[in-house]
């Protein structure tokens, strides 16, 4: 028996740029870039290319990564579940890169919305399935690798 095998991290952000700013950044999609967050500066695989971008419900996004020594990066698949203002909800169809035999994504949700004090506060939800065990070690290492790469993932897409 596995113990909560199936974890959610959220992050989320105030920026300084309106709510249609932010989703204009949105719908361009996310542009490759050096890893910011320390966790993947350690050689996690980062995707190397990004087409499909669309927010019409049906659209794929393929996120393409580098191959190494341990074999091809492969690609993530990310289909647009659902689209509304404010609103953008992902379901992965698709996962043949190396991380997929350690962590598998399921779906993701990008909302934003005006800020209290201005701007907007901007917030990514990635829910996976984490296929090492023990949870105690496991759980926690996974979900703040996780977390890390939903924080890049805000920074591709620059919305910060």
């Amino acid at each position: 028996m596995r113990i909560e095998p199936v974890q959610t991290v959220t992050v989320t952000r105030a920026v300084a740029a309106a709510p249609d700013t932010v989703a204009a950044r949105i719908a361009k999609g996310p542009v490759p870039r050096e890893p910011r967050p320390l966790l993947l500066r350690l050689g996690i695989p980062l995707p190397a290319t990004v087409s499909g971008i669309s927010l019409t419900p049906g659209a794929r996004w393929t996120f393409c990564y580098h191959g190494d020594a341990h074999g091809d990066g492969g690609q993530i698949t990310a289909e647009v579940a659902e689209s509304a203002p404010g609103r953008v909800a992902f379901r992965v169809v698709g996962d043949t890169t190396i991380t997929a035999r350690w962590l598998a994504l399921q779906h993701a949700d990008l909302t934003w919305h005006p800020g209290t004090g201005g701007g907007t506060e901007v917030t990514m939800s990635m829910t996976f399935r984490r296929g090492l065990d023990p949870v105690w070690y496991f759980g926690p290492v996974e979900n703040a690798f996780v977390t890390a790469a939903a924080e890049h993932l805000l920074d591709t897409l620059d919305v910060s």
